[in-house]
C-alpha cells in the first residue's frame, strides 16, 4: 500500500467572487443569543474576504492520492467563515473559539443551515489531536489581542501537516503588530491586497522555536497581608492587569463582606479572577464561584486560584443562563463595554437583567462601572434601589439591592 503524497504547498492567490450560494447563507446568518444591535453584525467584509480567498487557494483540490486539507477555523464569532467552508467543500471544519456565547450563535446558525453535523467545537489544546498527521489550513479572524494570535500561530505551526495560516480582518485592526506576531512562528508573512476596507495576511513555511509558555503573572498590593499575583493567558480580560475599575471596588467590596458574610459570591464576567480571589482571601468562610462566558477567562481565574493558594468554583456561562431564578444572595460585576472591537452597552444590559432575575430579594448587585456610561437608571429597572458607594474621575462603584 502506498503512502499518501505529501500536498503541494498552497499559494496566496485572489479571492473569487463571492457565490449566490454563499452570498444566500450569509444573508441567514444571525447574531442570537449574543447581544442585537443595529450596529452589530453577524457577517463583515474580513469574513467574506477569507472564505473566498481560502476557496481560491482550494480550488484545484489535492493531487491524486493526497489527503485533502482539513479546515481550522480560528476565532469565528458567528459561523460566517465556518459554515461557508463546510457547505463549499462538503467537509468538516474545526472550530476554535473562545465564547460560549459564540459557539452557541455558531451552533444555532449551523442548525439553521443544516450544517450541525460539519462543525466540530475544540480548544487550541486539542488541536494536534484532532488533526493529526493530516494536511491543515487554518484560517483566522484576527483577535482584539495580538498575543492571542501569536498563541494561535504558535499551535498552528507545531501541527505535522500545517499548509499555512490565513489571517482577515477589517483594515483599521490589521496593524503591521500581527506580521510580527506571525513572524515568530512563520518563516514567509504575505500579506494581500484589500477588498471592500478588508485584508488578509498569509503565513506559511513554519519555523516554530522551543515550546513557550503564554501565561503571564504580575503582583500588586491591594491591602491584604500579601501582594496578589494575577495570572493570564492569551485572550483573558485586562491581562494580568489589575483594572483600575476594579482597584476602587476591592476595598468596597472587603467592607461588605466584614459586615456581613453572604453565603456565597458570584463573580459574573471574573476575567483574570481579581474580584472571586479577593474575595477568597478576604472571608476564607465566604464561597465563591465565578463565571464567564470565555474560555481564557476560566483558565486565568483558576491560575490566579491557584497562584494565591484559594479554591474557587468557577463555571463557563453565557450571562447567568445556568443559574436558576433567585438563587444567589450576593452578585460582584464590573461588566464590559466592547462586543468585539465595538463600544456598546448592550452587554452591561444583559448582564444586569440576568443579576436581577439570579438575586433574591434583598439581595446585592455590587457593580463597578465608567462614570459616563450612566448606568444607575438601568440597574434601578433592572435590579432596584441603586445608590454610589465610591466614585473617582473615571469610574463609580454603585451597590444595587433586589427590591
Amino acid at each position: 500500500m502506498s503512502e499518501p503524497q505529501t500536498p503541494a504547498p498552497l499559494e496566496l492567490r485572489p479571492p473569487r467572487e463571492t457565490s449566490p450560494e454563499l452570498a444566500a447563507l450569509y444573508e441567514r446568518l444571525g447574531r442570537w443569543p449574543d447581544v442585537q444591535a443595529p450596529e452589530l453584525v453577524a457577517v463583515d467584509a474580513a469574513d467574506r474576504l477569507l472564505v473566498d480567498t481560502a476557496l481560491a487557494m482550494l480550488a484545484d483540490g489535492p493531487q491524486e492520492g493526497a489527503e485533502p486539507p482539513r479546515v481550522v477555523v480560528a476565532g469565528e464569532t458567528y459561523g460566517a467563515v465556518s459554515l461557508a467552508m463546510a457547505q463549499e467543500t462538503g467537509q468538516r471544519v474545526l472550530v476554535v473559539t473562545d465564547s460560549q456565547v459564540h459557539r452557541n450563535a455558531i451552533f444555532n446558525n449551523a442548525a439553521a443551515a443544516g450544517l450541525a453535523e460539519r462543525i466540530e467545537f475544540l480548544d487550541l489544546e486539542d488541536l494536534a489531536g484532532a488533526t493529526g498527521r493530516a494536511p491543515v489550513l487554518v484560517l483566522a479572524l484576527a483577535p482584539r489581542a495580538h498575543a492571542v494570535l501569536e498563541e494561535w500561530a504558535d499551535a498552528a505551526a507545531r501541527l505535522p501537516g500545517i499548509l499555512g495560516l490565513l489571517v482577515g480582518g477589517r483594515l483599521k485592526h490589521m496593524s503591521l503588530g500581527l506580521n510580527d506576531r506571525l513572524e515568530a512562528s512563520f518563516a514567509s508573512v504575505q500579506p494581500s491586497r484589500a477588498r471592500q476596507k478588508a485584508r488578509l495576511i498569509w503565513a506559511s513555511s513554519p519555523a516554530p522555536g522551543p515550546e513557550r509558555s503564554f501565561v503571564t503573572r504580575s503582583s500588586h498590593d491591594v491591602g491584604l497581608r500579601a501582594p496578589l499575583t494575577l495570572c493570564a493567558v492569551p485572550g483573558a480580560f485586562g491581562a494580568d492587569r489589575l483594572d483600575p475599575g476594579t482597584r476602587l471596588l476591592l476595598p468596597v467590596l472587603a467592607e461588605e463582606l466584614a459586615a456581613a458574610t453572604p453565603p456565597q459570591i458570584v463573580d459574573a464576567g471574573c476575567g483574570n479572577g481579581t474580584i472571586a480571589v479577593f474575595a477568597a482571601l478576604v472571608d476564607p468562610e465566604v464561597r465563591v464561584v465565578a463565571t464567564d462566558v470565555s474560555r481564557a477567562a476560566i483558565r486565568a481565574t483558576e491560575l490566579t486560584a491557584e497562584a494565591n493558594g484559594v479554591e474557587i468554583r468557577t463555571v463557563l456561562d453565557d450571562a447567568l443562563s445556568t443559574w436558576p431564578d433567585a438563587s444567589e444572595d450576593f452578585i460582584v460585576l464590573n461588566p464590559p463595554f466592547h462586543a468585539g472591537n465595538t463600544v456598546t452597552e448592550d452587554i452591561a444590559l444583559k448582564l444586569f437583567e440576568a443579576a436581577g432575575r439570579v438575586l433574591r430579594p434583598g439581595g446585592t448587585l455590587l457593580t463597578v462601572w465608567n462614570a459616563p456610561l450612566a448606568y444607575s437608571r438601568h440597574l434601578r429597572r433592572h435590579v432596584g434601589t441603586t445608590v454610589t458607594v465610591a466614585s473617582n474621575r473615571k469610574f463609580q462603584v454603585t451597590r444595587s439591592l433586589k427590591g
